[in-house]
């Protein structure tokens, strides 16, 4: 549970715990997810307005990882996450690449801080939205075999069906609070109206390929992510903004 804690002993002692795992224990290091970042509690640690805050230099810019843990007795899986500082100029756009002045439009804030949170998905969201990425690069591959046309025809299916997971995590992001995601799930409160959460940034959508639907795949998977993304980090973000607002 490194970087969820409020309380600044506990925080500290994780990160020493984290440090000498990693120079202790051979088998940590491949197998932690945020092995690629390195704090050191004494100087690392600073007093903000909200708590004790990361140093933003620590972590390099465009950097998402994601890290689960099943608990059992909810049988919900909780993700803690944290996300990097976003270089705009970096972003890529598609069909064609937006300027500056338009990025910032959609995204106003210079977004040069790190962020950090936690989101719970129910077993069977993991279940579906990990096949569901699965599924979605088998398709891709089949048709990566086919003629021009075909292959065109039916990569528009695949980017809605890729518009539809990212929205679903979007989803997750924006419940509010565990005693309204329970309600909903046990249809105690009737549906809102369905909100299209990507429709702001669509044109910083990351690309559709296999390594982007990869980077579903592993956050669906067991060992979580750990990586450079603009264009996802982009998106997270603006879903963290949407949790936190």
């Amino acid at each position: 549970g490194i970087l969820t804690f409020s309380n600044s002993s506990t925080l500290r002692q994780m990160l020493r715990l984290h440090r000498y795992l990693k120079t202790s224990l051979l088998s940590y290091t491949p197998n932690c997810v945020i092995n690629a970042i390195d704090f050191n509690p004494r100087s690392d640690i600073t007093k903000g307005t909200k708590g004790d805050e990361i140093k933003d230099s620590l972590i390099e810019e465009g950097i998402i990882v994601f890290k689960h843990h099943f608990d059992i007795y909810r049988q919900e899986y909780r993700y803690i996450y944290l996300l990097g500082p976003l270089n705009k100029d970096k972003i890529k756009t598609l069909p064609t690449q937006l300027t500056r002045a338009e990025i910032d439009k959609i995204i106003i804030n210079d977004e040069a801080k790190v962020v950090y949170g936690t989101i719970y998905v129910k077993y069977e969201q993991m279940d579906s939205f990990y096949q569901r990425s699965l599924d979605l690069r088998s398709k891709m591959m089949e048709s990566d075999t086919m003629s021009k046309d075909v292959k065109t025809r039916n990569y528009k299916y695949h980017q809605q069906d890729y518009q539809n997971i990212l929205q679903d995590i979007a989803k997750i992001f924006n419940e509010k609070n565990e005693k309204t995601l329970e309600k909903r799930v046990n249809n105690l409160v009737e549906d809102e109206a369905p909100v299209d959460y990507l429709e702001k940034y669509l044109p910083l959508l990351p690309e559709l390929n296999r390594d982007n639907i990869d980077f579903l795949i592993n956050l669906f998977g067991i060992n979580g992510i750990n990586i450079t993304n603009f264009n996802y980090l982009a998106l997270f973000r603006y879903f963290h903004s949407c949790k936190y607002q």
